[in-house]
């Protein structure tokens, strides 16, 4: 992956993972992840420029991730991004909860895993897609 491959794949990775994040932390399972957390969000105490920055810079390590790879497929990147996702989230929350940190429940950590998966595998698809790692070789066509 060249850098213009790695800048474009890094900010559509950040877009995706804040978009999606939104969808499904800001949106859809806010009140249960509330309810099942020592710390609650509320949107309005976001601090929006610092979550894109951090949504960029997950962007920017899936696509530095990715380039290191031999991947050629997208269905490849979607594995690829379930299994980064999954391994990266049960480290961060298992951490936390260690701590009595982060999530109440085992139940919120394992949705928040699985939410995690599901973006960090979109993440990697959108990569892999746009930066034609997907696309077929001359000896496929």
């Amino acid at each position: 992956m060249n850098s213009k491959n790695f800048l474009i794949g890094g900010i559509a990775g950040g877009i995706v993972s804040f978009a999606l994040g939104y969808l499904f932390y800001g949106l859809l399972f806010m009140n249960f992840f509330n309810a099942n957390s020592y710390i609650t969000v509320e949107l309005a105490s976001i601090n929006w420029a610092v979550n894109i920055l951090s949504n960029l810079g997950f962007g920017f390590l899936f696509a530095y991730l990715l380039s290191k790879t031999t991947i050629t497929k997208i269905g490849e990147g979607v594995v690829f991004g379930l299994i980064a996702g999954f391994l990266l989230e049960i480290s961060i929350d298992l951490g936390f909860y260690s701590f009595g940190q982060g999530y109440k429940t085992i139940g919120a950590i394992v949705a928040d895993v699985v939410l995690t998966g599901i973006i960090d595998a979109v993440i990697a698809a959108v990569i892999i897609w746009l930066n034609g790692m997907g696309k077929k070789t001359i000896a496929e066509k």
